[in-house]
């Protein structure tokens, strides 16, 4: 079995804000949509996998209790991001992008491909050069069944400045005389990807980064 290997180190030229519930309860009901999704009648991660991978998380999540923050997952060696939050990231940049070009094959079919034959190395992506700064406050817009609410979100950030590096995997398939996830692919969604930008609050500009891509 051949994979294509690739080096990736993105740079955030914008701050990165960590995306992950401290409250528990809040990461409960998170961890419960995310298993309906993932339990498709196509059984792409069996129960028992499903609940190791959770409880692998929720013993990574920021202290805390508030509601409405959100920080980095750590441990004993310090923040980190998950492969798979890179792995999101691609797949939705790649379906963004896709729909915009209005090419070929569906987005659906698009992301099946990404999800099967892309994965992402090492299994906790540290950031190098991560300098903490105060917690960014935002309010949050959302209509309820009340009439619209506005409530105070809080994310705990890391200046701009600061990599992370990783390793992809992508299985080397070939369909039509033609590489399914070539490099060219890959170098489109991060050249998309560095303005949608990474974690939370993308739409404010935040997780921008510059990028370099190279064949290990």
């Amino acid at each position: 079995m051949l994979f294509d290997k690739y080096q990736v180190s993105l740079t955030f030229t914008e701050p990165l804000l960590g995306g992950a519930p401290k409250n528990p309860k809040v990461f409960e009901t998170y961890l419960a949509g995310r298993a309906a999704k993932r339990m498709t009648p196509e059984g792409r991660v069996s129960a028992e996998a499903l609940s190791e991978l959770m409880a692998e998380e929720a013993g990574a999540l920021p202290e805390g209790d508030e509601k409405g923050w959100t920080g980095f997952y750590s441990d004993d060696k310090g923040m980190f991001l998950w492969d798979n939050q890179i792995k999101g990231f691609i797949k939705e940049a790649a379906a963004i992008l896709k729909n915009a070009l209005g090419e070929g094959e569906s987005i659906s079919a698009l992301r099946s491909k990404l999800d099967n034959f892309l994965y992402v190395f090492p299994r906790r992506i540290r950031p190098v050069g991560a300098v903490v700064m105060e917690p960014l406050e935002r309010p949050l817009r959302a209509m309820t069944m009340q009439g619209p609410r506005v409530s105070l979100i809080r994310s705990d950030q890391i200046a701009a400045g600061a990599s992370v590096s990783f390793e992809l995997e992508v299985l080397h398939v070939v369909q039509k005389g033609k590489v399914v996830i070539s490099q060219e692919l890959i170098e489109e969604i991060l050249s998309f990807g560095r303005l949608k930008g990474l974690g939370q609050w993308r739409n404010g500009s935040f997780g921008r980064f510059t990028y370099t891509l190279a064949k290990a």
